[in-house]
């Protein structure tokens, strides 16, 4: 059988498209710089040769090519100008029309620029431009597959544009064929995340993987998972390992772009960002910091308001007993502030807050204390143990443990409390007479009665003087002093701090620790064993 003739210099596809210079020759066929000889124009042909007219699926991945780049437009990709067959070379040529770019690919220039020019403003520069591609190929439902410095093209003016839709796949698109033999994997080593080694499911987060891997390398002159001499140790590397950190090659890029790599390299495609569209804004946010204030301002002021209308919904739905709907919101929101504003900036934190509470709402109660805790010691590290809503977090943490029956595990946090009242307010400020209160309560439930006693008559005494004697929060703390001495001292001083609240009782005071009757039934506890003493 005649094997099917080679386009060569000079061959004119379909009277139109004369080939003019060979670009480049890949798996799939050839690219040539070519002659419009309709319009005069220069463009770029990509032609499927080499391949006899019973290789179906060469010809189907083709054309599923064609459809793919046909259904993006976009500044930042390849445009596809036409398509077609010509049946003038022998067993016929599927041929695509693209947009000539005049430059050179991300790879050509890779080296050459980290030799004389580590500059980030042209990496940050170049990663912008690749990730705003990614965003509209993700627009047009279409997941590229095969994002890596080749298919990236820089023109002479700087633009970038992503290209090559070789084994794009069409989100929600019918199978025509099957496009691969049993057990092969499509797709370029170094840059292909776990999920397309294992024949996993076909995600936008399987792209924003190989982006990491890109940007990685743009970024630090290293590839993320090393050089391998064959796909197994590739396969095994992405399955496996876990790059150094960005922080620790290159200390002086942002720190948001440490922690975008990070999460855009994770292992499971739920575990990175949910959508190009936010790595562009963190794309936006890493000349902000490290260029100043001009560029990606209204930007990020969008993603403030965005994320903060999000966060409300949470917690409408948290309030409204719609837990679940707020778990999801909250932890989309948690993602998206930790990625852009970092995991200790405030209004993550907030987010977290939400999130915890949902969870206790859940009844996960495990997480929901874990995640309590974490928080109460962030704020307490980002915001000063004296800050009010570290106090708040402190507060929430205990009252959980407290509800699990931790009770000595709750005395950790009143206690720092108790401390940090203190220190800005002075002991005979209201502020420190709750914290000393609530960290007595807990003290006698676990039966230290002992260490709450001095606590509970400063407290008493403080309150007398600030509210007066009668004061609920008083008679409170004079109920909680008399159940304790009752147990540690006997009748007569339980009784002296007893006595005086009937007469209270009996104008309708109602304790909030104890029902009426509990706290009568005290006060005739103690002057049994008054009587008994005497």
């Amino acid at each position: 059988m005649t094997p099917p003739e080679r386009a060569r210099e000079g061959t004119v596809l379909d009277r139109r498209y004369q080939l003019v210079r060979l670009l480049g020759r890949g798996g799939m066929g050839e690219v040539w710089q070519a002659a419009d000889l309709e319009s005069g124009a220069t463009v770029a042909v990509k032609t499927l040769l080499g391949h006899s007219p019973d290789s179906p699926e060469a010809r189907a991945r083709f054309r599923r090519e064609a459809r793919a780049a046909e259904r993006v437009v976009s500044d930042h990709t390849v445009r596809l100008l036409g398509s077609g067959t010509d049946g003038g070379i022998v067993g016929g040529t599927d041929y695509l029309v693209m947009e000539y770019v005049s430059g050179s690919s991300l790879q050509q220039d890779l080296s050459a620029r980290f030799v004389a020019d580590r500059t980030r403003q042209w990496s940050v520069s170049v990663l912008r431009g690749i990730v705003q591609g990614i965003v509209d190929v993700h627009t047009a439902e279409i997941v590229h597959r095969d994002i890596k410095p080749s298919n990236v093209m820089i023109t002479a003016g700087g633009h970038v544009k992503v290209c090559d839709f070789g084994i794009a796949k069409l989100v929600g698109a019918e199978p025509v064929t099957q496009l691969t033999a049993p057990g092969q994997i499509l797709g370029s080593a170094p840059y292909m995340p776990p999920e397309q080694w294992t024949g996993g499911p076909v995600t936008y987060q399987g792209d924003l993987y190989a982006f990491g891997c890109l940007a990685y390398e743009l970024l630090t002159g290293l590839r993320a998972f090393g050089d391998h001499d064959s796909r197994d140790e590739y396969r095994r590397a992405h399955l496996e390992d876990r790059p150094e950190r960005l922080s620790a090659l290159r200390p002086d890029l942002p720190a948001v772009l440490d922690r975008l790599l990070s999460a855009l390299l994770e292992k499971r495609p739920g575990d990175r960002p949910a959508s190009a569209e936010l790595v562009a804004v963190v794309m936006d946010v890493a000349p902000l910091e490290a260029f100043g204030p001009v560029v990606a301002r209204r930007r990020l002021g969008a993603h403030d308001t965005e994320t903060e209308r999000m966060l409300r919904d949470a917690e409408n739905n948290w309030l409204s007993n719609r837990p679940e709907a707020g778990l999801a919101a909250s932890r989309e929101v948690v993602r998206r502030r930790t990625l852009v504003n970092g995991p200790q900036a405030d209004a993550t934190l907030r987010a977290r807050r939400v999130e915890a509470d949902c969870l206790w709402t859940l009844g996960d109660l495990a997480e929901a204390l874990a995640l309590s805790e974490e928080l109460a010691e962030q704020r307490v590290a980002v915001l000063g143990p004296y800050n009010d809503e570290a106090i708040l977090s402190l507060r929430a943490w205990a009252s959980r443990l407290w509800y699990l029956g931790r009770l000595t595990e709750a005395l950790v946090p009143l206690r720092r409390i108790a401390e940090a009242r203190e220190d800005t307010h002075g002991d005979y400020s209201p502020e420190y007479h709750r914290a000393s209160y609530e960290l007595a309560l807990c003290l006698s439930a676990c039966g230290r009665g002992a260490e709450a006693v001095p606590l509970l008559r400063a407290v008493i005494t403080g309150r007398t003087d600030l509210l007066g004697a009668d004061a609920p929060e008083t008679l409170e703390s004079r109920l909680l002093l008399g159940a304790v001495l009752l147990e540690t001292e006997g009748g007569p001083e339980a009784l002296a701090q007893l006595e005086p609240l009937e007469a209270a009782l009996d104008k309708g005071w109602v304790p909030t620790q104890r029902p009426p009757e509990h706290a009568r039934a005290l006060i005739a506890n103690a002057r049994l064993r008054a009587k008994r003493k005497r």
